[in-house]
């Protein structure tokens, strides 16, 4: 699954089989490489933050949560910036050597997991996961490349 096959998702909660948001941004850990949640538009209070251990599914259709208590207002702790708001998609990806790969269209991720499975960019090559270093508002860095093809 891509990142931004995920905007305007909607998220329902099993419970009552409401939607209660919107999946309107992505924040991934470039330390383990995880999803670690979701920003949320159109909730039905102040909770907008979906936190990926607090997600019951990722569906093709729809995101769903047991109840809508498992939304809150924010992250616990200070994360790096988010894939869209934060510019990360349609930024610069840029070796730790200095290199200039292009610009990140998009992040490939396993839908069970949450887990990264690839970096994809704006030429078509994808990147593994394992070469993910840091995420920011100027770049997101990855490990220099020993093939420069590409």
């Amino acid at each position: 699954m891509r990142v931004t096959d995920l905007n305007k998702r909607a998220v329902m909660d099993v419970a009552t089989a409401t939607t209660v948001g919107r999946i309107d941004d992505v924040v991934v850990d470039p330390v383990s490489r995880q999803l670690v949640g979701f920003s949320l538009r159109k909730t039905p209070g102040k909770a907008s933050w979906l936190a990926w251990d607090r997600l019951k599914a990722l569906g093709v259709d729809a995101a769903t949560v047991d109840t809508v208590e498992a939304l809150t207002e924010g992250p616990d702790n200070d994360l790096p910036p988010a894939l869209k708001r934060g510019k990360v998609i349609g930024g610069l990806v840029l070796t730790t050597g200095g290199l200039g790969l292009g610009n990140l269209v998009d992040v490939e991720f396993d839908a069970d997991s949450g887990t990264v499975t690839g970096l994809v960019l704006q030429s078509g090559r994808t990147l593994p996961p394992d070469s993910l270093v840091g995420i920011g508002t100027y770049a997101m860095v990855v490990t220099h490349p020993t093939d420069s093809a590409g």
